[in-house]
């Protein structure tokens, strides 16, 4: 066994594996109290990894998916959360019933899925990423997404953990200059960009885990659980801008798929208005200022569904009190 000073936390053991370091840390206080840059290099440092204590599985409630988020769902598809001001953070642990659909939404605040035991298909806009056990999805919430789940298999529920933050808290006036740097795998993601991060790498594990210390100090009602928060939320974000520094596109990439979002701002409103009238295609064509065949392709690519599913849809979730209507069909919004 090897042993090393690496800040001034306390350290119950240090193990060396090859050429990369596994540290266990006693008191995550410490930690917290160390000065930013201190935090950023031990988890960039590529010979360190930081593996926070952690306990057993036995521990989580898992909630269930269909009954937690269907009430935050619009006819749209927007998923809205409610976040402490002070600490816009979440952390939850949701389990989904194989039996059940799960429509596609979207949101404002990004977000990290760690699916903990099965295996998915996670849709992207109008991509289908396979996602297995321990593997990691980024989610910055622009694209349309949700996980479509195997009808057979031996257990009947799949289990996901989701840390949700909104990118606001990196954008304050009283942030530092270069927090922004931390949102960079969120907001520069092409269309090349590897939203699933394999468990093979280390990496998702070494993530969850920190996820797992974030749920433990929420809700943050102190000072000091609020530093802390941040400072593993960092940490975490500091892993990922290392891991995708090869892969991090264009910086106006971000706004370009906020831009094509409100492009359907138009489509969204007139539906609302005219969803139980006759509604053809040349008419919300119109309303967006576009062809109809750009219309159909913008509209895979941007939801992940047809025009024709994403107004059938829209008409399901507004034509029954919201309450109702999901739990007759077995639809939920994630």
């Amino acid at each position: 066994m090897d042993r090393r000073q690496a800040g001034p936390e306390r350290l119950a053991a240090t193990y060396r594996y090859g050429r990369r370091i596994i540290l266990r840390s006693t008191s995550w206080d410490d930690q917290a109290k160390l000065s930013e840059k201190m935090i950023v290099w031990l988890v960039q440092a590529s010979e360190w990894v930081i593996i926070p204590p952690m306990a057993g599985l036995a521990s989580i409630r898992w909630e269930d998916a269909f009954h937690a988020v269907i009430p935050k769902i619009n006819a749209d598809g927007l998923l809205s959360q409610t976040f402490d001001p002070l600490l816009p953070v979440q952390v939850r642990f949701y389990s989904y019933d194989r039996r059940r659909d799960f429509r596609s939404c979207r949101h404002n605040y990004f977000e990290l899925f760690y699916l903990s035991c099965g295996n998915a298909v996670f849709r992207m806009g109008d991509q289908r990423l396979d996602v297995r056990d321990g593997d990691i999805v980024l989610v910055n919430g622009l694209l349309y997404h949700n996980v479509e789940l195997p009808k057979i298999g031996r257990d009947l529920a799949l289990h996901g953990v989701l840390l949700y933050f909104l990118p606001d808290m990196f954008r304050r006036a009283m942030t530092a200059r270069d927090d922004i740097e931390y949102l960079a795998p969120f907001l520069q993601q092409d269309e090349s960009f590897p939203h699933v991060i394999p468990a093979k790498t280390g990496v998702p594990e070494q993530i969850y885990a920190l996820m797992r210390e974030i749920s433990t100090e929420l809700p943050a009602h102190t000072v000091r659980s609020r530093v802390i928060v941040k400072a593993y939320l960092k940490m975490i974000l500091a892993k990922l801008l290392k891991h995708y520094s090869a892969y991090i596109g264009p910086v106006h990439s971000f706004t370009r798929k906020h831009e094509s979002i409100e492009r359907l701002d138009p489509l969204f409103h007139y539906l609302d208005a005219h969803y139980n009238e006759p509604v053809t295609l040349a008419d919300t064509a119109r309303v967006v200022g576009m062809s109809k065949s750009h219309l159909i392709h913008f509209m895979k690519q941007i939801t992940g569904m047809s025009f024709v599913s994403y107004l059938n849809q829209f008409r399901v979730a507004k034509a029954l009190p919201q309450n109702n209507i999901y739990f007759s069909l077995g639809i939920v919004y994630h």
